[in-house]
């Protein structure tokens, strides 16, 4: 008998596996029909493709959810017992799911609207330093829209197929390179080559922007008459970078060392130089508190 259950945990577990992979797969082309949804003119042409596909993804949801079922009856089962019903494979929640989000042309619609924000706002400074036409700028930022979304719902994707986007492996992060490459070769073919490495260069500094567009806030609530500029910023920027080259992973990570202080001084006018100074003193005081409390719980357990 107990050779029989583990036969069976086995055979559930490779059921949930095997329905697992075609759910993931089946996400992946929900993410390709949303691109076409945002891109294309025919909408409603994407909006039945969108619909196909959602009819199949519902399927394989419910089967996913039958095999857990079966799995964790099996498991939990005495050895006598009777095998419970399982769930019929046509059972489907009543929740409003992302794959029925991305045919709704309202959405849709909404969501580019934010993402373009977001983008407005993430490039604003490397769009003016670029300087490029406007014909140009608008399809840069079209592809550069598309490819937030498409990493966004990659994201949303992987969660709903019910795996850790950040330790979700190899198939996960292939697709996000995937993509990556797939929008940065549609930059370089719109743009040009020289537009792209900015881009990548742009995109590899995300903290040290993040803490220079601190030390702007803090100016401008400060009222300083002074603001950075682009140049300066950069300047910062790539300072900061050679100071931290392992800083990405958010503001805190990069570090106001004494080497960039003085390093700032040729890039920063006195006021914007006290300013950097004083958010210095805010992250060691941020670090004391931290390294205070992680010590104090530490000491509790």
């Amino acid at each position: 008998m107990h050779s029989t259950r583990s036969y069976l945990l086995a055979l559930a577990g490779l059921a949930l596996a095997l329905t697992g992979t075609f759910a993931w797969k089946q996400y992946n082309e929900l993410i390709a029909l949303r691109a076409s949804a945002h891109n294309s003119a025919d909408v409603a042409a994407a909006q039945k493709r969108a619909w196909e596909a959602e009819q199949s993804a519902r399927l394989l949801q419910s089967q996913l959810a039958a095999a857990e079922a079966r799995a964790a009856e099996t498991a939990n089962r005495p050895a006598a017992a009777e095998p419970a019903a399982a769930i019929p494979a046509q059972a489907v929640s009543r929740q409003v799911t992302p794959e029925q989000l991305f045919s709704n042309p309202e959405y849709l619609t909404a969501e580019a609207t934010l993402a373009r924000a977001q983008i407005d706002t993430r490039y604003a400074s490397l769009l003016r330093i670029l300087n490029l036409a406007a014909e140009q700028a608008d399809a840069f930022k079209s592809l550069l829209v598309d490819r937030l979304i498409a990493l966004q719902d990659a994201q949303a994707s992987a969660q709903e197929a019910g795996l850790d986007p950040s330790s979700a492996g190899q198939v996960y992060q292939q697709f996000l390179a995937d993509t990556q490459k797939k929008y940065n070769d549609q930059i370089q073919a719109t743009v040009g080559e020289s537009v792209l490495a900015a881009v990548q260069q742009y995109d590899a500094t995300t903290a040290q922007r993040s803490l220079v567009a601190q030390l702007q806030q803090q100016l401008a609530q400060s009222g300083a008459t002074t603001l950075l500029t682009d140049t300066q910023t950069e300047a910062l920027v790539n300072l900061l970078a050679t100071e931290n080259p392992a800083g990405n992973r958010g503001s805190n990570s990069t570090q106001i060392t004494s080497a960039v202080l003085a390093q700032a001084q040729s890039v920063l006018s006195a006021s914007q130089l006290q300013a950097l100074q004083s958010l210095q003193q805010t992250q060691r005081a941020q670090q004391t508190v931290d390294t205070l409390l992680t010590q104090a719980r530490l000491a509790r357990n």
